[in-house]
């Protein structure tokens, strides 16, 4: 009995085919992964921030130093900032959520921030992604190639990249 006869051969070779093409394309679209997202939100009348991935922001309980820049000492002062997650990580720096929380008057208001790190925990960069305690309230994203988006309410937008050294790096202004 021949089972490979001509007939065979060729649906054999389509079905190769289709799959050599999912394969393709599928490699082709994981670059553009989001790795981080956030989104202002009105909650209770009031403007807030959700983002993915969920992170347990935490306050500091040692170490706080390595996370905290000359703005942060004095911004302490008018509010709190609590470490997140690592959400990024290569062989030259990692990139950690940090979370800024300002006291008003009856509400709160939020600064999201991604800083980079070198492994030893040396400060390289950082970024506010999202806050809605500017004047004008914005949210962005950072895809798994580095590069991000922040989006402003009044329409304007930010692109960039974080380099090869941890720096972030703005493209453009719309």
């Amino acid at each position: 009995m021949n089972y490979l006869n001509k007939e065979n051969m060729r649906s054999m070779k389509n079905i190769i085919a289709v799959i050599v093409v999912i394969i393709l394309v599928t490699a082709c679209t994981g670059g553009q992964k989001i790795i981080f997202d956030s989104e202002i939100v009105i909650e209770d009348n009031l403007k807030t921030i959700n983002y993915i991935p969920e992170t347990d922001f935490v306050r500091f309980t040692d170490s706080a130093y390595q996370y905290m820049t000359k703005q942060d000492y004095s911004a302490v002062l008018s509010g709190e900032l609590f470490k997140g997650e690592t959400i990024y990580k290569n062989d030259e720096f990692l990139i950690k959520t940090m979370l800024r929380s300002y006291a008003r008057n009856s509400h709160t208001k939020h600064e999201l921030i991604l800083r980079t790190f070198k492994h030893d925990m040396r400060l390289l960069d950082d970024i506010v992604i999202s806050s809605t305690a500017d004047s004008i309230p914005f949210s962005g994203k950072l895809n798994s190639d580095l590069t991000y988006k922040i989006s402003y309410e009044n329409g304007e937008s930010t692109t960039g990249k974080i380099n090869e050294k941890g720096r972030f790096i703005a493209i453009d202004n719309e």
